[in-house]
């Protein structure tokens, strides 16, 4: 991928990835609202703030996994560990906010217009105090900061080969030494794996070499 497109690709994945974050913090907080309110026409209140998101956090997914799969098969490898890692992680987690918590939110509103204005009654106070939506946001919000983790640090950088290297054979040569010489660095290929040194063709001037030339 060109360096240009990199940068506008990676400005994307960290756009939709501040634009998720931002949508998990608006339920969070909602969340709190929900379980400080007193009256059902605060209860319908909340929850239409809560619902404005959703466009943001749709467009935020998308934008992030777009812009991260372009740059995973142009210019990483998705076969690299924490890009495979962070994936799967990310495919686990997306879920969670549709089928536990987004779910249980729309029933509270639902129900929330079916019941006149006043107190909030017990029916109601049980669906907010439903311990999924919390622990469903805790997960969630817990989940991608790891995944930021991974991406920020790269710790498992190591492409997983699709094929094993060759074993060593008799009389196989090893990788050549680097010789670092005041005229730059030269390659020094090394013989058969009896460890003797084959140097051809002559290095020139300077030869043999002086205690610390070697790298």
């Amino acid at each position: 991928m060109d360096p240009t497109l990199y940068r506008l690709a990676l400005y994307a994945h960290i756009l939709g990835m501040i634009a998720f974050f931002m949508a998990l913090g608006v339920y969070a907080f909602g969340l709190v609202a929900l379980r400080r309110a007193w009256r059902v026409e605060q209860v319908r209140a909340i929850c239409g703030v809560i619902f404005l998101t959703d466009a943001i956090a749709v467009a935020g997914i998308l934008l992030l996994a777009a812009a991260g799969l372009a740059m995973a098969l142009t210019t990483w490898n998705v076969r690299t560990g924490w890009i495979a890692v962070a994936s799967i992680s990310f495919a686990l987690v997306a879920p969670i906010g549709p089928l536990i918590v987004e779910r249980r939110l729309h029933a509270i509103d639902a129900q929330a217009r079916l019941i006149a204005e006043g107190a909030i009654p017990d029916a109601l106070l049980r669906q907010i105090y439903d311990p999924l939506i919390g622990a469903g946001l805790t997960v969630m919000i817990a989940w991608l900061l790891g995944i930021v983790f991974l991406m920020t640090t790269k710790p498992l950088s190591i492409t997983f080969p699709s094929q094993k290297a060759p074993p060593f054979r008799a009389g196989d040569a090893w990788p050549a030494r680097s010789v670092v010489r005041p005229g730059g660095r030269e390659q020094l290929p090394v013989g058969p794996l009896s460890g003797s040194l084959t140097p051809h063709p002559p290095l020139g001037p300077g030869w043999p070499l002086r205690r610390g030339e070697w790298q």
